[in-house]
């Protein structure tokens, strides 16, 4: 056998056994493999928030689910998702319905089988968003976010999804009624600030979707309002973030295993 034909076979036995998610007495197993298929992601952690108060319409909710189906799809062993609902209480009372991370062995297939574990678990705790809350506490969602990125501040990779029609209803304002104007926006950041609530989201990537108004000039009102107060806290709102359906997440990197033995493999 020639050294071209040794290399294959060595090649080809690595990823194999990656596959299987076999030991093959090779430390360093994963190394070749990783040079061909490419650098896993780095992790992330997901912070979602999603609107339960009772003007939320069954058209929302569906936005809402595709929106996190979508989500959902994107994750990879190594990331951390945590689910909390937006009501009158989101920061005095964070209860997250969910906060799941994704064990990575380094093996295809048993990373592949806990990522399918993880994404069910995760399905089904969206169904247990509670609804009919009396006001929608979206700035509250900020700070609590903040305070989550803290806790895991390993994940470096940090991304909040707000799932809402993005209409605040609190005592900071009632933007059915009136989204602050430049002017009173700043207003709102300085008082914040100088209070010690203004939240402080640097290099977060914020997606939202589920945003509606009564008109379309207060949509979009409600639109600059909410890219001009997140750039404020350091965050990206990046172009198709932010609207009414469901957002241009990034997509998962590389080809993937399909959960179901029917199932078609998942294109990254």
């Amino acid at each position: 056998m020639n050294a071209h034909a040794t290399r294959i076979g060595m090649l080809a036995g690595w990823v194999l056994a990656a596959l299987l998610g076999c030991d093959s007495g090779t430390e360093n197993l994963a190394s070749p493999v990783r040079g061909i298929l490419g650098e896993d992601p780095a992790p992330k952690l997901v912070v979602v928030f999603v609107d339960a108060s009772a003007s939320v319409t069954p058209e929302d909710w569906g936005i809402y689910r595709r929106s996190y189906d979508a989500l959902l799809e994107t994750l990879e062993p190594g990331d951390r998702l945590i689910l909390a609902p937006i009501w009158e209480r989101t920061l005095t009372a964070f209860s997250p319905l969910a906060d799941r991370a994704l064990r990575k062995q380094g093996k295809a297939i048993p990373d592949n089988e806990e990522r399918c574990r993880a994404v069910e678990e995760l399905r089904g705790a969206f169904d247990r968003i509670p609804k009919g809350a009396q006001m929608t506490h979206i700035l509250d969602a900020l700070r609590a976010a903040q305070q989550r990125f803290a806790a895991y501040s390993t994940w470096k990779t940090r991304w909040l999804v707000l799932l809402s029609d993005m209409l605040e209803d609190s005592p900071e304002g009632s933007f059915a009624k009136a989204t602050p104007d430049e002017k009173a926006t700043a207003g709102l950041v300085d008082g914040q600030r100088r209070k010690g609530s203004f939240p402080d989201l640097a290099g977060v990537s914020v997606f939202a979707a589920g945003a509606t108004a009564p008109t379309a000039a207060r949509m979009g009102e409600v639109e600059r309002f909410w890219r001009a107060y997140l750039a404020e806290t350091g965050a990206v709102v990046a172009q198709g973030a932010y609207g009414r359906d469901v957002p241009g997440f990034p997509p998962s990197q590389g080809r993937r295993l399909p959960c179901r033995p029917d199932a078609p493999e998942v294109p990254g």
